[in-house]
Formats: C-alpha cells, structure tokens, sequence
C-alpha cells in the first residue's frame, strides 16, 4: 500500500509504516475530521460515514489483523467455515489471547493457540496466516463453545469432502491431524477425529459418529442429502411450471417403435456403449 497522503485517497491507513513527516499530516487530518482513528495505529477515510466507514475496514481485515496481530492464525470456526461469524474473525495466537479487538464494523477474537504450524497458508503479506484444514478439524472438536462448530458439523465437512475427493484426503487428513495434535494441545480431540474417519471408511466402529448420514456413510449406504435437496427443488418446480405442449410428429405403431428404438441404441452410443445387437445387421 503506498504512503503518499497528498491527496488522502488511500481506504486504511498504517501510521508504521508512515515517515515522521506523514505521521504529522495523518494527526492533523484526523483532528480536522477527514481521518478517522479505528484502533491503534489504523486510520481510514471518514468520507461517505459509518457505514462507508465500516466497509473500508472489512475490506482491509486481513492487513488490519496483521498489524494488529503479527503471526496470528484465523482458526477454528473461522477457518472451517471460510468466513467470521456476524463480522468476528477468530484468530489464534500464543501471546495475545482472552481479548476482543473491536474495529466499526469488524471484530477479532483471539484465543490462545501456537502461531503458523506446518500447513497452515499465509494470508498474502499481511502478517495472518490461515489455519490447515487438518488443524482446522482438530480446533473445532471438543466442548461446544462460540468458537468451534461442533463434532456434527464436522462430521458433514468429512462426509462432504470424502464425496468430492475419496478415502485418500481423509486418510491424509487423518495423518497430518497426529502430526499436529501434539503442539496444539489436542490428543482427545485427535482421537474423536480418528474415530470418526475410521468409522466413516468402515476400517473399524467406535461409536464417535452423532449424525444420521455419518452412520448411514459408515454402513455403506451413503445418502447425498445436499443433491436430494437439489431434486426436490426441481420436482417443486416442475409442478407448478407452464410447460409448453409438444406435438407427436411420429403416428403410433411401427414407425413409433423404431423411432424409439433408433433414440436408445444412438443415446447409449454417445454414453460409451459401442456394442451392437445381433439384429442391428
């Protein structure tokens, strides 16, 4: 972000990274109105108003949150569901911890949590980086609380990604969990996430699965609730739409049979089968 303040067209503003003389400017646009003081150190545009103002700073969380909070992890709701929650990101870190940071229209809530681990991606050059999907996991199981989603919704995350990827994500998931667990602090939540992995692949029953699809997937009678879902919608549709009325153009009798004949033996062609009746000649 450059630091050129003549004229104040920048969105947020870092008085770190601002020369002595540009930090003088910044105090007196501020005390004249045109900046507005967010948290310590950050200054955004006060044109347009609070809500304008409130935009500015969502915009800009990832380089906020890294001044604020150097080498801090978006964990554990935040990172299994991709985005905070009512504006709250939830971040982790070993040092500042137990503290909410507010900002108009943004919020930080740290907890307590080791910094960047192996896996987890850094958040461009801000400063954050973002938690592994395989700590990810590990945060979010345990006594329900604010921040974590809770052993049900993490059943329907590893059932959602065994659909889209196969056995082999969750088995590396499964091994990068046991690689972590110890620096985080986390062997019971480890062993809850073995148990269900193994369940949901059927290698052995511990009874850690709570859900009626998660039970289903371990018996090998998976259900895709989330297509089900998708159909029925169609099938609501479809009872109320206008459908437009198609002539039959094909009288009935031979010339129908035929006709019907020619439409599955071509339709199975383009699909793959290339095997012809005896009697197709």
């Amino acid at each position: 972000m450059s630091t050129t303040l003549e004229p104040v067209t920048q969105d947020v503003i870092f008085v770190s990274r601002l020369s002595a003389a540009e930090r003088r400017r910044v105090q007196r646009l501020a005390a004249g109105g045109a900046l507005i003081r967010v948290s310590k150190g950050v200054y955004v545009s006060n044109e347009g108003g609070a809500t304008e103002i409130e935009r500015r700073v969502r915009a800009h969380w990832m380089d906020i949150g890294g001044m604020l909070i150097p080498g801090g992890v978006v964990s554990h709701i935040s990172a299994i569901r991709g985005q905070p929650q009512d504006h709250v990101w939830t971040v982790s870190h070993p040092t500042l911890v137990r503290k909410k940071l507010e900002l108009p229209g943004l919020a930080f809530q740290l907890v307590e949590g080791p910094g960047p681990l192996p896996g987890d991606m850094p958040l461009g050059q801000s400063g954050l980086y973002w938690s592994s999907q395989a700590r990810a996991l590990l945060e979010n199981l345990g006594r329900k609380a604010p921040r974590r989603v809770g052993q049900e919704e993490i059943e329907a995350w590893l059932i959602k990604h065994l659909n889209a990827s196969g056995e082999k994500l969750l088995n590396e998931l499964r091994d990068r969990a046991a690689s972590l667990a110890e620096r985080l602090k986390m062997p019971e939540q480890l062993e809850v996430l073995r148990g269900m992995i193994g369940e949901l692949l059927g290698t052995h029953e511990k009874g850690e699965l709570k859900t009626q699809e998660g039970i289903l997937v371990s018996r090998g009678k998976s259900v895709d609730w989330e297509r089900i879902e998708r159909f029925g919608l169609l099938a609501a549709h479809l009872r109320t739409a206008a459908l437009p009325r198609i002539e039959e153009t094909v009288p009935m009798g031979v010339a129908r049979h035929n006709r019907a004949f020619i439409e599955s033996y071509f339709s199975n062609y383009v699909e793959g089968t290339r095997t012809c009746p005896h009697f197709c000649g």
